[in-house]
């Protein structure tokens, strides 16, 4: 879906574990909510850039980490960045929706959403969910 957004100026490397176990989903909410962090990774890198996306887990969570080489975002703005219409973006880029409904997704799952950024250096956003595993299959 964002192939078009990426076109030839972003590497896209990928480390998916295997056997790392599952976990109960709506798939369509979860797609909803990666589409979301990796579309702000997309339009936070400028002319060239790179997007790593790792997969890792244990017996009580998977995780889903999605690394940007960006412009980052300064700590002021990080402490809002999931709050409903809040955006960094100029004005018709954004309506500042997407990482709230992100963060709403992900806690539906029983999940954590947690994003480190540095101004100028890019942004990390780690997606941790519980894994279904004997006991925590609720």
């Amino acid at each position: 879906m964002l192939h078009g957004e990426i076109k030839d100026r972003i590497a896209v490397a990928t480390e998916y574990n295997s056997g790392i176990g599952s976990i109960h989903c709506s798939e369509s909410k979860l797609q909803q909510a990666l589409l979301n962090i990796l579309l702000n990774a997309v339009q936070a890198i400028g002319s060239e850039g790179r997007i790593t996306i790792k997969t890792t887990g244990d017996s009580k969570w998977i995780k889903v980490t999605i690394t940007d080489t960006g412009c980052g975002i300064n700590s002021e703005n990080l402490k809002r960045i999931t709050d409903p219409f809040f955006t960094t973006k100029d004005p018709g880029k954004g309506i500042g929706l997407g990482l709230s409904i992100t963060q709403t997704i992900i806690a539906d799952h029983r999940g954590n959403l947690k994003i480190q950024s540095e101004e100028g250096k890019g942004t990390t956003v780690t997606v941790s969910l519980p894994s279904k595993t004997k006991g925590n299959e609720s």
